[in-house]
Formats: C-alpha cells, sequence, structure tokens
C-alpha cells in the first residue's frame, strides 16, 4: 500500500499543476476574446481525445512496462507545458496552439491514468483494492477543491507564464520521483499488437461472464444522462449568484467527494458492489429530483453539490472494486480501454445535447411558464436548468428501481464473490 500511495502523490502532484494550468487558460482565453466557445472547446479536448484513444492506450498498457508509461507520458505532457512557456514569452500563443497542445496532454495524460488504474492490482493486494480506490479518490477531489482556490491567486501574482513553469516543475518532481521510486509491476509477454484480437479478446471476455455487456450498456446510459450535469451546474449557479458562490458550492462538492473516499478507504468489506450501485443511483436521483422541490441559495445548492459528490465516490469506488476483481490482470488495460470508450464516449456528446435542450427550453419557458422569483432567484436558464436536474432524477429513480431486479445483475455480485474467493 505504501508503493500504491506514494506514486498517487506524485501523480497527483503533476495533476495539480496541469488543472492549474487548465484553469488559468480558460481564464486568460475569457479574457483575450468575448466568446466562450474556445473555452468550452478546450473543456472538451481535455477528455474526449483520452476517451476515443482509450482502446488503443489500453492495448499498449497490457504488452509494456506500465512504470516506463507513466514517465513517457508525464514527460510528454510536461514537455506541452514547456511548448506554451516559450510561446507566451514569444507573444506567438494562439487558440490553435493551445487546442493543439490541449489535444496532445489529454492523450498522454489518459496513457498515464489508465497505466496507474490497471497497476493498482500489481501495487496492493487484492482485499486492498477498495482502500487503494478510495485513498485515490479523495486525493482527485483534495485536488478539486485546491486547483480553483490556489490558480487564480497565483494568475493574478506571477501571470500565465508562471502558472506554465509551476506545471513544469511539478512534472519534473512527479518524473523525478517515479525514476527514484523502485517498484515493480507485474510483467506480461511483448505480444504483437493486432487490434482484431483485442476486439476478440475483449469481446470473448464479456460473453463468457453474463450480464457484463447488459451492465456496460447501463452504465453508458448512466454517462449520458449524467454527463451533461457536470457543464451545466455552472451556468446554474451564475445565474443566480456570482464567482464567489461558485467557489463555495464548489467547494461543498469536493468535500462530499472527499468525505466519500475517506469512508471507502476506511471500509473493507464490499460484498455487493453492483447492488451498492444500483442502489446508490436511487439516492442520487433523489436528490437530482431536489433541485426543483428546496428554496435555491448556494447554501442549498452546496448542500446537495455535496451529497451528490459523496455519493458518486462511494459508487465508483464500489465500480472500480468490481471490475478490478473480475478482469484478469493480463487483459485489464484492453478490457478497460474498450469498456471506456463505449462508457465515456457519452459524456462529451452529453455536453452538447445539454446545452442544446437547456437553451431552446430556456425560450420555451419564458413564453409559456410563470416563475415565482422569490423560490427560484435568477435566470430563465437557471430555472430550465433545475428542471432538467429533477426530471432526470425522476428517470433515473425510476430505471434503477427495475434495474434493481435484474437477476442478470444480481448474478453479477455472484461472479465478484466468486472470483474474489478464489484469488
Amino acid at each position: 500500500m505504501k508503493k500504491f500511495t506514494t506514486v498517487l502523490f506524485l501523480i497527483i502532484i503533476s495533476l495539480i499543476g496541469t488543472s492549474m494550468t487548465s484553469f488559468s487558460l480558460g481564464i486568460w482565453m475569457l479574457k483575450s476574446s468575448d466568446s466562450t466557445f474556445y473555452y468550452a472547446v478546450i473543456g472538451f479536448l481535455t477528455i474526449f481525445p483520452q476517451i476515443l484513444f482509450s482502446p488503443f492506450i489500453g492495448s499498449l498498457i497490457d504488452r509494456f512496462d506500465k512504470k516506463k508509461i507513466i514517465i513517457i507520458g508525464q514527460i510528454v505532457a510536461a514537455l506541452g507545458s514547456f511548448v506554451m512557456i516559450i510561446l507566451y514569452h514569444l507573444d506567438l500563443l494562439k487558440i490553435e496552439y493551445i487546442l493543439l497542445i490541449t489535444f496532445l496532454g489529454s492523450v498522454a495524460n489518459g496513457f498515464v491514468s489508465k497505466a496507474f488504474y490497471v497497476s493498482t492490482a500489481s501495487l496492493v493486494k487484492k482485499e486492498d483494492i477498495g482502500r487503494a480506490k478510495g485513498i485515490e479518490s479523495t486525493a482527485y477531489a483534495l485536488t478539486t477543491i485546491t486547483v480553483p482556490i490556489v490558480a487564480p491567486l497565483i494568475y493574478t501574482i506571477i501571470d500565465l507564464s508562471g502558472v506554465f513553469l509551476i506545471d513544469v516543475i511539478s512534472f519534473l518532481v512527479s518524473i523525478l520521483g517515479l525514476l527514484c521510486l523502485n517498484f515493480n509491476i507485474k510483467k506480461v509477454d511483448k505480444e504483437q499488437v493486432s487490434y482484431k484480437k483485442d476486439v476478440r479478446v475483449v469481446l470473448q471476455f464479456l460473453k463468457s461472464r453474463k450480464g457484463l455487456q447488459q451492465l456496460i450498456i447501463f452504465y453508458a446510459w448512466i454517462s449520458l444522462v449524467l454527463g451533461g450535469l457536470g457543464i451545466l451546474t455552472t451556468p446554474m449557479i451564475l445565474g443566480f449568484s456570482n464567482e464567489t458562490g461558485l467557489g463555495i458550492a464548489m467547494t461543498f462538492a469536493g468535500v462530499g467527494g472527499a468525505l466519500g473516499g475517506i469512508i471507502m478507504s476506511i471500509y473493507k468489506n464490499v460484498k455487493l458492489p453492483i447492488k451498492n450501485v444500483v442502489l446508490l443511483l436511487h439516492l442520487l436521483g433523489f436528490i437530482l429530483m431536489l433541485f426543483i422541490i428546496i428554496p435555491i441559495n448556494i447554501i442549498s445548492v452546496g448542500i446537495l453539490l455535496f451529497s451528490f459528490a459523496f455519493i458518486t465516490a462511494i459508487m465508483m469506488v464500489n465500480d472500480h472494486i468490481f471490475w478490478q476483481n473480475i478482469v484478469p490482470y493480463e487483459i485489464q488495460g484492453r478490457v478497460f480501454g474498450y469498456k471506456d470508450l463505449v462508457i465515456k464516449i457519452w459524456t462529451p456528446i452529453s455536453y452538447l445535447i445539454m446545452s442544446i435542450i437547456i437553451d431552446n427550453l430556456a425560450k420555451l419557458i419564458v413564453k409559456n411558464v410563470p416563475i415565482n422569483r422569490n423560490y427560484y432567484p435568477g435566470s430563465d436558464r437557471t430555472f430550465s436548468i433545475l428542471v432538467i436536474f429533477s426530471f432526470i432524477g425522476f428517470i433515473i429513480l425510476v430505471v434503477s428501481y427495475f434495474i434493481k431486479y435484474k437477476k442478470k445483475f444480481a448474478d453479477l455480485d455472484v461472479l465478484f464473490a466468486e472470483k474474489r474467493n478464489h484469488d
């Protein structure tokens, strides 16, 4: 466990630097242009490339030294920040360069995150995977709390070039630490890369375990309906508050995610991970429905976001425990790569769908729905987002209720118990 936490700590150091750069670039772009389009594109390019290339990334991870992959990924991402320092000082930093570097950085970070994810099975005992994932979830949540507070201060004091420099330094610290750290990750045979064979291997594994394909389809649906909510949170809050209120609300969310991770790092006896996920989805649906019921202010929204992030963290750790126990180590990279492609690709698609729905729904509400501004302060768009949150919450509540009684999903917990007891 000590080696796992050390590697995680080193990766988190570089992640904080990268997140500060992304945050500061967003501020710089919004100040440099009247349009928010490129700001949204940066968010899109931060996640979409690593999702799109996840099967390719997973294939290579299964065949090569994962420690080297983590280090090389860090080096490539660091070079991107170093190039931006040079371009900024030469007054040549343009939108197209930022988008290209963001794209490449996303792919590099995809290698790092996926290699570390798969390496968990080598760095900790199987019975400690839940604890390890809880610690990891807490670390990531603390990053989301820290960056929005620290990044604007550093950006104001030392300008964008200083933020880039801190990013490069954070990568150097992480890379040097990983090079000095003596840890071995299980090796596998270096077979020739064949994507057709990889697809067959993944499909054969999924078909051999009843219910896995249905579980992935269900998760893809969840990704579609929930994925867009993240991008709607900021405009919802800014519709009735300001940047300070947004910071307070997002801090609530970060604390909730951290607390959920801490609890899962302590709790070791996960026996029914899929049942837990479905039951937690019940709670998420109920919390989302409350957005249209309770009076809206920063504290009430903050509490709801805290609850949402708390439950999501516990749910995600249960899911990680399930997959890392049932998938053989030697094919985890490929299985997780294709799984992530099928599931997570719907999140950026949901961004686009939700933005279109909200714009049209706001116009419809203005014409047809009288709004009590004392109960629902803010813009028509804010009210539209509250309606969407609650409607999605109702849908999730109903669907997860019926899923709970599906035998194939219950059988997955039986499979989990068999794999865990066998190993």
